[in-house]
C-alpha cells in the first residue's frame, strides 16, 4: 500500500494516519530506504504493509473526520499562523499593524 505526504507531513504523522501510532515511523522508514529525521517533500509516495495497523480505532477516526496530521516545522507557516487581524505577537512584543 502506499501513502502519499502532505506539505508539513513527518513520517511520524503518516504512521499515526496508517498504523494509529507513531511506533510504526521506524518500519516504514526502513521499509522505504529513508531516516525517521529525513524531510518528506509534499507528493512524495511512501510504502508501508497492510499489516502496519496498530491501532484500528485511531485509524478509523483518522479516516472518518478527514484528520491528516501535518506536524512539521515549517517556519514560514507558522510565523503567518502568528498574525490575529491586524495584530502580530511575537515572542518579544505585541504591535498593531
Amino acid at each position: 500500500m502506499e501513502i502519499t505526504v502532505l506539505n508539513g507531513q513527518s513520517i511520524f504523522d503518516l504512521a499515526n494516519i496508517v498504523s494509529g501510532s507513531a511506533e510504526a515511523a521506524f518500519g516504514m522508514a526502513f521499509e522505504n530506504g529513508i531516516s525517521v529525521t529525513e524531510e518528506l517533500e509534499s507528493g512524495q509516495v511512501l510504502q508501508y504493509g497492510a499489516a502496519a495497523v496498530v491501532v484500528k480505532n485511531v485509524v478509523d477516526y483518522y479516516r472518518l473526520n478527514g484528520i491528516c496530521p501535518a506536524t512539521g516545522d515549517d517556519v514560514e507557516a507558522f510565523e503567518k499562523s502568528l498574525y490575529v487581524d491586524e495584530m502580530y505577537v511575537n515572542e518579544n512584543y505585541i504591535e498593531n499593524g
